[in-house]
């Protein structure tokens, strides 16, 4: 039989994420050396050596303002006897 080896053998570990990512479409699996982290398709998600590098991940992240209120209505603040 001749034939040629694949030249990038997928590890044994990849079978497990790929059978993950088959059974739960709708979500994101990243491997992060050693612990895996699924979250929702399309989640942004953050990750860093310290919380103060994903806190700075976060503010340089372009986000649009909260939306006021639909009806503009404010609630009314309790009054001072």
């Amino acid at each position: 039989m001749t034939g040629t080896d694949p030249e990038d053998p997928s590890p044994p570990d990849d079978l497990t994420a790929r059978v993950f990512r088959a059974l739960y479409p709708g979500f994101d699996l990243h491997d992060m050396t050693g612990t895996w982290l699924a979250v929702p398709a399309g989640t942004p998600w953050f990750t860093g050596p310290a919380i103060g590098e994903i806190a700075r991940q976060i503010s340089a992240r372009d986000r649009p303002a909260p939306a006021p209120p639909a009806d503009g209505h404010r609630p009314d603040l309790p009054r001072r006897p």
